[in-house]
């Protein structure tokens, strides 16, 4: 009867330790995934605005500093909301006149996402 106590309870034991690493695992999956997200979103935003006002100016977010254009006031303030939520993410312009976003996930992984600039 205490071996089968013994057991049951190993197997219990072994069960919810199995449940809390698949419960990890999915909001793991779930930080990836809106990170992602955020980032196509970012870059997408990004490309439009460079198409406007030039890649170099956007890579530095001149154009949301710069108080004489207010016409992307609402796009520069959800542009730093949603860049806020990337930890440490840098903007660079890559070689083929495109826009690359990174920025570190836990654990030291860097993530980059590029995107082309293309005229509207």
């Amino acid at each position: 009867m205490l071996i089968d106590y013994v057991i049951a309870s190993a197997m219990g034991v072994v069960g919810m330790v199995g449940l809390l690493q698949l419960g990890a695992e999915v909001t793991t999956l779930h930080q990836q995934s809106v990170e992602l997200s955020l980032a196509e979103s970012v870059l997408r935003e990004l490309s439009v605005l460079a198409d406007f006002v030039g890649v170099g100016a956007v890579v530095s977010l001149q154009v949301c500093t710069d108080s004489m254009v207010s016409a992307f006031g609402d796009t520069c303030q959800m542009l730093t909301e949603w860049l806020a939520l990337l930890p440490e993410y840098q903007i660079d312009a890559s070689a083929g006149g495109g826009l690359e976003l990174s920025w570190r996930r836990p654990g030291d992984d860097v993530v980059s996402l590029r995107a082309k600039v293309r005229p509207l």
